[in-house]
């Protein structure tokens, strides 16, 4: 039964939330969290399962009856849907619990002293925390995660309990840790802990305030049978609507998990179910406990300290606009909003405007942010001291990194200062406003300048198709300014000069449209680099109306997208597409101090130019790749790669075209194309395996001097784009052979199979700003290559007497997989790590090698019996060299043939046979999914462990083990006879002075195991010589 202790503080008033931190929570030498915090000092802790982001919170929220105003109200949840595929009373399959946190905490109240399944205790007598809830969890200690996270149930003593069937959260937010640290050196602390209870998010919960939310929930193996306590229960709760979620003081922490569920009845006392008197448990965090971020802006009119309720932030690392962030006790407000920037740390650095602020136009803000997450943007227009007015607010969804968010100043905005407040937040369930705390992120606010319409540089492409006046939004810039192209700072024009030819802006004023470069034809499937003057570093963009539809908004159109310039000459290309339409058709350009500019709509400083242009059609056809096209980009269709056929610029012996790429499923498509033609693809010679963690050497045969891009799908998901997948990138290769080194990753980034590679050869470099593993180029060839790669583990039995390399064809298992021995995964080796005691893996990395138990001794002919800990279930086979020849291929050495093993321990057994060698020998162990393994070769999962062995004898019956006559005879030599045992081995052996203490007895002859026993020194000298008979390796220790 459960012993309640209760700590009476005053009247029961309040709801009581107490700290979970080290101290007051015993003992701080219980190794009970997570690896960034082993003994859990700082309270209880949580993984995000979307970014892997770990946070802790520092109080548990309980509901006791005697409590809170709201006593076991306080945390509540009814049952309100349920699945049964056969109604009432058959079994339940899915079903939604809406649970309602009340913060009912103030100063006062009873509760009872709490602990849980791992040993930790609180006895607290302090005052409990009253005020808002900051970033409420609720973890639902009778449900699990995921299946995939559950411990090993059948462990002696182990804090888990096994409830089958199993109760699954499927919408859960967050997972949070439970029981003990990898690093816990208690044996009796097993297993260890990790992220496995599902938890949702509640928010920030002021007093007196609630927050719901609904929680789903499926049943596993069959779903939850009539006679089940928990169906009672859930039944009761959905017919009712009675109350099934409770977390007494009693249970502290997550006290036990799976734990029941079970109605809350509002009793002191209740008994299992629930165990502890808890089926969820509620952590937060406490205001005064947290940093937290205030603005800067005027406290009147606006609300920036916290006694007007100021926007704050919770300052939670990592999560920030710009680059810095610091906490303040109260608000800094400063009538140039710029208190928090002069306070501490310049932390006000997250938002910077592209320019002036004009009425009627729009200036862009780049917002730096350090994770995605929401942001809010007020700004008070009319300047009355307030940023409630309609049209004052605006949020976006940001991402990880800059976010442009458009700020439109209204035509009826007052001249003159006005004040900007920005909020970012990652807390989606928040609705931030401009006062107020949020749980995580940073406020910033700044004073702007709202001014007066200034004049624009307009383009001149003919109005109508193309958006030009500013009746059609024409693309326009703000001028003067420092940002222009060509030697010719652009002039104003009161509106668009759109003309037939594009000459409108050229032939009025100065000609400030001086990027001749772009005057000129493109080519059909080929690139086309130009030379662009910039005055300053600002962001490139052009689009080319490709279709020659009237607009730029066709998809590829935007040919360069925010080339980054710096002052003078840039080299700037882009591709035409091959099915671009021929003829004339209108180009523009636009620059600008900042990026992501439509070909539409107003910028606040820059140029735009327009230009007529003549696409014309490519000369030549084209040679293409073969890898299989979807996922990977081969056809025309997916932009595949391909390059304009040019004589004497190929890979390997020659080059041919094709109309369109080859996709074959092994990328032999242009190797068999035509049938009877040469095979092209013939530039690159690949190893024929790839090996986790080696290094690859490659031949590549250019026909002149060029450079080499290639790419390997590492981990096989079917592209090129993940980190680390361009291998080669403008590698510079001489005419002839060129022998290049690659490295091969390790798991995870290796996974093992047969994906695809892509190499491309040019005479020069390339400077493209998106992907070149697609897209024409105008000279060279592709080349497509299916690749095997293998992620192993090897053994390390001496080779070549024991087949252990790869050349010797060792047994070796792919990795990662779910089959392993002992506690540890095993790690990746290039090849077999052979060592003459078979320590080469041990040695290596992470000592995998850790079924120490076969690494005791065996006798022959008594049966030996080790614990073999196995991951999950699988088949195991063990060889031992009995005759010590250097194979295990004779007959009788696989000693355990493919042995059934369950998850945990297993207990295996076998008897070494009564001739085995006595004496060092060698034991290989494998471990698989299958049967019929040997001792070489290659497993398609588990694992390959080898040990050194001694093989020991009984020890002889000394009662008959007796010298029974020694004869000398000068020609022969001394002779000794003696009464042994049947079965064991002996050896003779003899010393010249018996009072020598450092020289070691000498064997001499071979063994003797059987009748007649004797044997005879041919080489007795005529000194003193000593003998004595032994049984070798025996007794066994």
């Amino acid at each position: 039964m459960v012993v309640v202790v209760l700590c009476f503080a005053g009247l029961a008033v309040a709801g009581p939330s107490l700290p979970v931190t080290k101290p007051p929570v015993l003992s701080t030498n219980l190794l009970t969290g997570p690896p960034v915090d082993p003994p859990a000092l700082q309270g209880q802790w949580f993984i995000n399962i979307t970014n892997g982001v770990e946070t802790v919170r520092t109080n548990e929220f309980h509901d006791d009856p005697y409590g809170g105003l709201a006593g076991f109200n306080a945390i509540t949840g009814y049952v309100d849907s349920i699945t049964w595929p056969g109604g009432a009373g058959t079994p339940i399959v899915a079903f939604t619990i809406t649970a309602t946190i009340v913060n009912d905490t103030a100063l006062g109240g009873e509760w009872s002293a709490g602990n849980n399944q791992h040993g930790e205790l609180l006895s607290y007598a302090g005052v409990p925390y009253a005020g808002p809830m900051v970033d409420t969890k609720l973890a639902a200690e009778f449900a699990i995660a995921d299946t995939n996270t559950l411990p090993v149930f059948n462990y002696p003593a182990g804090p888990y309990r096994d409830r089958q069937p199993y109760i699954e959260a499927i919408n859960e937010d967050q997972w949070a840790w439970y029981c003990w640290n990898p690093a816990d050196t208690n044996s009796e602390h097993r297993p260890f802990g990790r992220y496995s209870v599902p938890t949702w998010d509640f928010g920030t919960i002021p007093v007196g305030l609630s927050a719901t939310r609904k929680m789903l929930f499926v049943v596993q193996g069959g779903g939850l049978l009539s006679g089940d306590a928990r169906y009672t229960a859930i039944v009761q709760s959905f017919a009712m609507t009675n109350d099934i979620l409770m977390n007494r003081s009693v249970s502290l922490k997550i006290s036990t998990w799976i734990d029941e569920i079970a109605l809350d009845g509002g009793g002191l006392h209740e008994l299992e179910p629930p165990m502890r008197l808890s089926d969820v448990s509620v952590f937060h965090n406490r205001e005064e406990e947290v940093g937290l971020d205030f603005g800067d802006a005027p406290d009147a009119p606006y609300q920036t300290v916290l006694a007007s309720d100021g926007a704050r932030h919770v300052v939670v690392p990592g999560i920030f606009m710009g680059t810095l962030i610091d906490a303040e006790s109260d608000g800094q407000p400063t009538t140039n909003a710029d208190g928090d920037d002069l306070s501490n740390i310049d932390d006000e650095d997250g938002v910077v405007f592209s320019g002036q602020f004009y009425v009627g136009q729009t200036n862009t803000a780049m917002v730096n942010c350090s994770t995605a997450g929401w942001l809010y943007v007020w700004i008070d227009y009319d300047a009355n001291g307030s940023w409630g007015d309609f049209g004052e607010h605006q949020n976006q969804w940001a991402t990880q990194g800059v976010n442009q968010v458009q700020i439109y100043i209204p035509t009826n905005a007052a001249i003159g200062n006005a004040y900007a407040r920005f909020r970012f937040t990652t807390n989606s369930m928040a609705s931030l406003n401009y006062t107020g705390l949020a749980t995580d992120g940073e406020v910033e606010d700044y004073l702007i300048a709202i001014q007066e319409e200034e004049a624009f540089d307009f383009g001149d492409a003919p109005d109508g198709p193309y958006p030009t006046l500013l009746a059609s939004n024409g693309a326009r810039h703000l001028v003067p300014s420092a940002y222009w192209l060509g030697t010719n700072a652009p002039d104003a024009e009161p509106d668009g000069l759109q003309d037939p030819q594009a000459l409108g802006d050229d032939n009025n004023n100065n000609d400030d449209e001086d990027l001749v470069a772009v005057k000129a034809t493109l080519v059909q499937g080929s690139n086309k680099t130009i030379s662009v003057v910039a005055s300053t570093n600002g962001y490139l963009n052009i689009w080319v109306d490709h279709n020659q539809n009237g607009n730029w908004a066709g998809l590829g159109e935007q040919v360069v997208v925010d080339s980054l310039l710096v002052p003078g000459t840039n080299l700037v290309a882009w591709l035409t597409p091959s099915n671009a339409l021929l003829g004339a058709t209108f180009c523009r350009v636009r620059f600008c101090s900042y990026s992501n500019l439509s070909s539409t709509g107003a910028a606040s400083d820059g140029e735009v130019e327009d230009y007529e242009v003549t696409i014309n059609p490519a000369e030549g056809m084209l040679d293409y790749g073969d890898a299989r096209d979807g996922p990977y980009p081969t056809r025309l269709a997916s932009n595949g790669a391909r390059h304009v056929v040019v004589p004497g610029v190929f890979l390997g012996a020659s080059v041919d075209a094709e109309a369109d790429g080859q996709p074959d499923g092994t990328a032999t498509g242009d190797d068999n194309n035509p049938p009877a033609g040469p095979d092209d693809e013939d530039g690159v010679t690949l190893p024929a395996t790839l090996y986790a963690g080696s290094t690859a050497q490659v031949s590549v045969v250019a026909s002149v001097t060029g450079y080499l891009n290639a790419w390997l799908d590492w981990n096989a998901d079917g592209d090129w784009s993940d980190v680390g997948e361009q291998v080669f990138v403008n590698q510079p290769l001489n005419p002839g052979i060129n022998s290049l080194s690659v490295s091969v990753p390790l798991p995870p980034v290796l996974l093992a199979g047969g994906p695809l590679t892509r190499w491309r050869f040019t005479t020069n470099q390339v400077v493209l700003p998106g992907p070149f593993f697609v897209g024409a180029w105008t000279n060279g060839e592709v080349e497509d290559y299916e690749v095997q790669l293998e992620s192993l583990d090897f053994g390390d039995a001496p080779d070549p007497s024991y087949p252990t390399l790869l050349a010797n064809n060792g047994a070796r298992h792919r990795t990662p997989s779910a089959y392993w021995l002992g506690g540890v995964a095993p790690d990746t080796e290039p090849n077999g790590l052979q060592d003459p005691q078979a320590m080469g893996d041990d040695n290596s990395n992470v000592d995998d090698e850790d079924l120490v138990a076969v690494a005791a001794t065996l006798v022959r002919g008594s049966n030996k019996t080790i614990s073999v800990t196995a991951s999950t279930n699988g088949f195991l086979s063990i060889w031992v060299d009995y005759n010590a020849d250097g194979d295990w291929a004779d007959a009788g050495e696989q000693a355990v043939v493919d042995l059934a093993l369950v998850p945990g321990a297993n207990s295996v057994g076998w008897a070494p046979p009564s001739t085995a060698q006595l004496g060092s020998t060698f034991g290989r162990v494998r471990f698989s999914s299958v049967g019929g393994l040997s001792h070489t070769g290659l497993a398609t999962d588990g694992e390959v462990e080898d040990y050194a062995i001694t093989i020991y004898q009984p020890a002889p019956d000394t009662n008959y083990f007796a010298i029974t006559n020694i004869a000398f005879a000068a020609t022969t030599g001394m002779t000794i006879w003696w009464e042994g045992t049947n079965g064991v081995t002996y050896e003779m052996q003899y010393l010249v002075n018996l009072l020598d203490t450092v020289t070691p007895w000498t064997a001499w002859g071979s063994w003797v195991s059987g009748p007649p026993y004797s044997q005879t020194d041919t080489n007795t000298a005529a000194t003193a010589t000593y003998y004595r008979v032994v049984a070798p390796y025996s007794p066994p220790p």
